[in-house]
């Protein structure tokens, strides 16, 4: 019988230490703050960023919302990020993506301070995380990671097929994996014979974003599957992997949605209360 990795457990557990840590911070006078920047109308963006505003609010955190025009320049919206990213009430921030054509992520990522850059955007993050020395973990990879640990599913020494190379993505979750002793094979959209190589996966993490793209063709009997991706098609959310078609093969299969995406909410509001102790001049005694 095929196990369903649903985020829901490991949600609330994670949930629970955030505000177990927001309580103790409101004791010590701080209100633990993570704000959001969005640029005009991202659809699954704000909806994303709406949900992540609400969960955290709920669990005693402040959390902000920052809408700027979608035909802000570049310059501009890097002195807004700069703005926030001064400001000592902020202790965590997120750049939301897709940014407008007219801003480029490599010239905003060195924008966010390290010790606020919460989902690990900026080269100075992401250098640490891919040295093995992580001030914080692409929010993705950890996500992963975390649902991985407590189901306990082991990577050591099994075979894992990527599909997805994208920075804070697929190749964050590669070196993770690589980091729990995993031999790692990374696709993308130019790998020729992709479902060939999929089969051959005992553990296969689907992050392309193509609803609904792997099939049973893709599975190996037994394996199992973490389906990052979440598109809004037809009106319904769906995922990279068929789940229907899929189910019946996997040992274990994460839903789309109630998988990876609430568990990825869950611990970028834990990364914003590391960056609250980082950002944050502890009390005598704390």
């Amino acid at each position: 019988m095929t196990l369903l990795l649903s985020a829901r457990p490991l949600q609330e557990e994670i949930r629970a230490k955030v505000a177990e840590g927001a309580r103790w911070w409101q004791e010590q006078g701080v209100l633990p703050r993570l704000d959001l920047i969005l640029c005009g109308d991202q659809g699954s963006s704000a909806v994303y960023a709406e949900g992540l505003a609400r969960s955290g609010r709920s669990l005693g955190m402040a959390v902000e919302k920052h809408t700027l025009p979608e035909t802000i320049c570049e310059g501009e919206y890097m002195a807004q990020l700069q703005r926030i990213g001064a400001d000592p009430a902020v202790h965590g921030m997120l750049p939301l993506v897709p940014l407008p054509a007219q801003i480029r992520r490599e010239a905003v990522a060195p924008v966010i301070p390290p010790s606020k850059d919460v989902d690990a955007i900026s080269p100075h993050t992401l250098g640490l995380f891919f040295s093995g020395r992580p001030a914080f973990i692409p929010s993705t990879a950890r996500a992963v990671d975390e649902l991985l640990s407590y189901y306990q599913i082991s990577l050591a020494g099994r075979r894992v097929v990527i599909i997805g190379r994208g920075p804070s993505a697929g190749r964050a979750i590669a070196w993770m994996c690589l980091q729990r002793d995993a031999t790692v094979t990374i696709c993308h959209s130019k790998t020729v014979h992709l479902s060939e190589i999929a089969r051959q996966a005992e553990i296969l993490i689907c992050v392309a974003g193509q609803p609904e793209m792997v099939g049973a063709a893709f599975i190996r009997p037994g394996a199992v599957v973490i389906d990052v991706g979440m598109t809004w098609t037809g009106g319904r959310l769906v995922g990279d992997v068929c789940f229907k078609e899929v189910e019946p093969l996997a040992s274990a299969i994460t839903p789309v949605p109630g998988g990876v995406g609430p568990i990825t909410t869950a611990v970028l509001l834990e990364a914003a209360m590391e960056a609250t102790a980082l950002n944050t001049e502890h009390p005598a005694g704390g």
